[in-house]
């Protein structure tokens, strides 16, 4: 009596620390791409030199690099230009490109709370994965080599061989749910991320 399995397909694994996989975000995320451009559109409108508009944009990505992500908001004072000190339209231009600057940061503390989310969320499914395979499996699969053995030499009862051969084929059951659930939390990292990973198989 001989029991046999198709091993689960490997599950993805993932090298990548979580700080590249955010910086890859900002790079590569369209709704942030199109806030930037709103925010570009606002400060043309505006009348902002070149040279103002990249003070603006380098104080959203002021603390790009620290340990928290971009923490600073649009705090910087930039030259409205004067048209004929018309008033009303210098305060709803200013309005207007603090709008947009602020929707920038929105967006960017949105998409570092997704990708820390689905980063989170893929490292769970793959440690239970990774646990399962290499700790349960492998004791059900020796269960029953040794009852079926046991069954050849006349040492066991064929009913205690197929309830020995039932839990494995559980056993690989769920382990087929564990791969689905690794699977679904690698598509929604790459969703968040904005672009595709290169997995490593293991």
């Amino acid at each position: 009596m001989k029991t046999e399995f198709t091993p689960a397909t490997t599950p993805l694994a993932l090298t990548t620390p979580l700080d590249e996989l955010e910086r890859r975000a900002f790079a590569s995320r369209p709704d942030l791409r199109a806030c930037e451009l709103a925010l570009e559109a606002a400060g043309k409108r505006a009348g902002l030199a070149k040279s103002e508009f990249f003070a603006l944009s380098g104080v959203i990505d002021a603390n790009g690099s620290a340990k928290e992500g971009f923490e600073i908001g649009p705090g910087a004072q930039l030259p409205i230009p004067i048209f004929n000190q018309n008033q009303a339209g210098r305060a709803r231009s200013a309005a207007e490109v603090e709008r947009a600057a602020w929707s920038c940061i929105g967006a960017q503390q949105r998409i570092r709370l997704e990708v820390r989310e689905a980063y989170s969320k893929h490292q769970q499914a793959a440690e239970a994965a990774e646990n399962f395979a290499e700790k349960l499996l492998p004791r059900l699969e020796e269960l029953v080599r040794r009852s079926e053995k046991s069954y050849e030499l006349g040492e066991m009862s064929p009913l205690a061989v197929q309830e020995n051969a039932r839990q494995l084929l559980t056993a690989h059951t769920r382990q087929a749910e564990l791969s689905a659930d690794l699977r679904r939390a690698w598509a929604e990292l790459e969703r968040s991320v904005g672009t595709a990973l290169r997995p490593e198989t293991k």
